[in-house]
């Protein structure tokens, strides 16, 4: 029969076992936050390089320079909903899974499939934007782990959002209509990925995919900016004191 101090040594241990996983997890979700604020990082450094070189000129060139470094970026971004999911962090699954997808499709179908968008402002100020907000964002989680984030990191966290979402969003939108005309008039791009048959048993029209994907813009727009207001009234908000118990 178990004693109590064996059991104690029980609870102990169990308690130790506890700990070292939430500091495991904390230290990989550091590293994962510092390693993408550092990929977003490098295309900070090559979308100022090239405005202070060409200005808003010679974009395709810029694209080019880009396209890996984004690519990474943006896909790691797909751990986020990972982390959520397993809940290695408390952030709503759908609410992430919206904001991950928004970005990719932008990322690996308008910008992969239409070349028509290299040499488009709206893909320089879409690009511009998402890194603004990605700088501020990944060194704000990983402080924030450890509890060191600095006051003012957190105010540009749940403020900048309010020029950049609008910005984002809105070149976002213009990257679709653009590549609408050039997907209108792809063969390809109306039977994509390959006419059927084909060896996925699967096609999609692009067109009229991002017709409706345009549509759905309308309101999840401003249930993101909302859901932002939102978290900036708990983050910033005045804090309400807990009421002392006798």
């Amino acid at each position: 029969v178990p004693t109590q101090s064996t059991w104690g040594e029980h609870c102990k241990c169990r308690n130790k076992g506890i700990q070292k996983m939430k500091a495991l997890k904390n230290f990989y979700l550091f590293v994962y936050n510092v390693f993408v604020f550092l990929s977003w990082v490098c295309v900070a450094h090559m979308l100022i390089d090239h405005a202070k070189t060409h200005g808003i000129n010679n974009l395709e060139l810029f694209f080019n320079r880009v396209e890996k470094p984004l690519k990474i970026a943006q896909t790691l971004a797909l751990l986020e909903i990972v982390h959520a999911l397993i809940g290695f962090v408390r952030s709503d699954v759908m609410t992430t899974a919206m904001q991950v997808f928004s970005r990719l499709h932008i990322v690996w179908l308008i910008f992969e499939l239409c070349p028509v968008t290299h040499n488009y402002l709206y893909m320089f100020t879409a690009i511009a934007s998402w890194t603004a907000v990605e700088c501020v964002r990944y060194p704000f989680y990983a402080l924030n782990i450890y509890d060191i984030c600095p006051k003012f990191l957190t105010w540009l966290r749940y403020s900048a959002f309010m020029l950049l979402y609008p910005t984002g969003i809105f070149s976002e939108i213009m990257c679709c209509c653009h590549a609408l005309g050039y997907m209108k008039h792809t063969p390809s791009l109306l039977n994509w990925p390959q006419a059927m048959p084909n060896s996925y048993n699967f096609q999609v029209n692009l067109y009229w995919t991002y017709v409706l994907i345009l549509l759905v813009y309308v309101p999840s727009a401003p249930h993101m900016f909302m859901h932002m207001v939102a978290q900036r009234k708990k983050a910033l908000g005045p804090k309400k004191e807990v009421a002392k118990t006798e």
